[in-house]
């Protein structure tokens, strides 16, 4: 069945292409905006605010040198007037030069009448050269009806503030203009510039954003590649060093694949353990019911019916014991109570010595007294069970099993003990592992699940198992369990 292409997921890298291509155009399109549209009002703001700040400094130490300091260092036109207008004081970038090129025209002959550098003012002041400007009377206007004392006009190029002043011991005027549209050229040529500036710039974004792209998704890609590896014969190892999130992506792969490769061998291990396990009652089964039908003796057809019947329970047995470990490793937690171990203890030792006791075995219990846990009754007594029935299994030549029930420092104690061949060392630690069935060849053992089971439902209820074992001496298998509060 093909995959509608709408519908397929496209790679990494491609969206990792996309979006850097998207920022690299957004980030452009906003510095477009702000060098084009936005920087002369960002400009004349600027302009207005610095303006303010210099001419309220100005105000409050009003003096022909602060003037003309002003005016030179902020490029400011500042103009000081008496109440009818008439010019006090005016400086601008430019009076220093002028006065330079005025002097320089008296002392070459120039007459003063004749002065190209002369403005005509009409209220000519000392140390005043420009003329009232054409605002002037709308400005005197504003200033007359503020309220504050302070006024401030806005055009289209040009900005005024002005207040009243103390100058050289009178009240005078003061009239501060800056102008706004200095820049409309260099606008111009700036967005022709932003032009050319843009193309490259996207050029170059769009190479970089495809490198990036790559870059970013190529272990990414190598990861997938390696998981699709994942199940297969030979053993996976994710790469690691890209990226800390990569990295802990990579450790949990390899040990998700540790566990499949555990999985896989356990499986095998399934198959070649319980496979025999279950072919030998089989046929016994098929063996003795054939030999049923064709026997005519009673008395050997009982005894046929009999291992019928027996290596039936058998494999009933090793199926319980397959689905019952099946279920447990499928469970978070299970359902639990407060549990009388005591009582569960003596239940499972009771039921097992009644069988022991016809091949003259002997189980003995040292349970202590209303010891209890909070957990599952069935699955504990399952416990005890177990551990009893391995027990007897292997119990050596006095055929003593021993069961303890003891409170250690807030846990509840279950030790069972036999005196059997004992376990060797290299075999201790993987007792509790599920289909180890060394132990248990010899027809002695069902499914290699028994203790596995054990330590599950213990883990279950948050408490622990151990063995210890002496070759010829016999073992001793102990569970804690965390006593009820």
């Amino acid at each position: 069945m093909k995959r509608d292409k709408s519908t397929v997921p496209k790679p990494l890298w491609q969206k990792l292409f996309a979006r850097f291509a998207l920022f690299a155009v957004l980030v452009l399109g906003l510095l477009w905006i702000l060098q084009t549209v936005f920087f002369q009002t960002f400009y004349d703001g600027m302009m207005i605010r610095r303006t303010k700040r210099a001419a309220a400094s100005l105000a409050e130490d009003c003096t022909p040198e602060a003037v003309d300091a002003l005016a030179r260092e902020q490029s400011l036109f500042v103009l000081v007037t008496d109440a009818d207008g008439a010019i006090l004081h005016s400086a601008d970038e430019y009076k220093e030069e002028y006065e330079e090129r005025h002097e320089s025209y008296a002392h070459t002959g120039g007459g003063e009448d004749e002065n190209p550098y002369d403005h005509g003012i009409e209220q000519w002041r000392i140390g005043s050269y420009r003329n009232l400007p054409e605002n002037w009377s709308a400005f005197r206007t504003a200033l007359r009806e503020s309220e504050t004392g302070t006024t401030e006009l806005r055009g289209d190029s040009l900005y005024v503030w002005g207040t009243t002043v103390r100058y050289e011991g009178a009240d005078a005027i003061l009239y501060v203009s800056t102008p706004l549209r200095a820049v409309g050229g260099a606008v111009a040529v700036l967005r022709i510039q932003l032009l050319a500036v843009t193309a490259l710039s996207l050029i170059l974004a769009f190479v970089l954003a495809a490198f990036l792209a790559r870059s970013f998704s190529r272990p990414v890609a190598k990861l997938s590649r390696t998981a699709e590896k994942l199940g297969g014969d030979d053993p996976v190892r994710f790469e690691t060093g890209f990226s800390s999130e990569l990295d802990t992506l990579a450790r949990t792969l390899n040990e998700a694949g540790e566990k499949l490769a555990e999985a896989k061998a356990y499986q095998r291990e399934l198959l070649a353990n319980v496979s025999h396990d279950l072919r030998t009652p089989l046929t016994m089964i098929r063996g003795y019911a054939e030999m049923l039908e064709d026997d005519e003796d009673p008395v050997q057809r009982k005894a046929d019916a009999a291992v019928i019947d027996r290596e039936s329970d058998r494999l009933a047995a090793l199926v319980n014991e397959i689905l019952e470990y099946s279920e447990l490793t499928s469970l978070d937690r299970l359902p639990k109570e407060r549990a009388d171990l005591s009582a569960l203890v003596s239940s499972a030792a009771r039921n097992y010595a009644g069988v022991y006791a016809r091949e003259g075995g002997v189980v003995r219990c040292e349970i202590g007294e209303d010891i209890y846990v909070n957990g599952n009754a069935a699955r504990l007594e399952r416990v005890a069970g177990n551990l009893i029935d391995n027990a007897i299994r292997h119990a050596g030549e006095d055929k003593t099993v021993l069961v303890r029930l003891t409170r250690e420092s807030g846990k509840a104690v279950l030790t069972v003990e036999d005196h059997g061949a004992g376990i060797p060392p290299e075999d201790l630690p993987h007792i509790w592992e599920r289909y180890y069935t060394n132990r248990q060849r010899g027809g002695k053992g069902v499914s290699g699940l028994g203790l596995a089971i054990v330590k599950q439902i213990v883990t279950l209820h948050g408490g622990q198992v151990s063995a210890q074992s002496l070759v010829g001496e016999g073992s001793r298998f102990i569970v804690s369990l965390p006593e009820e509060d």
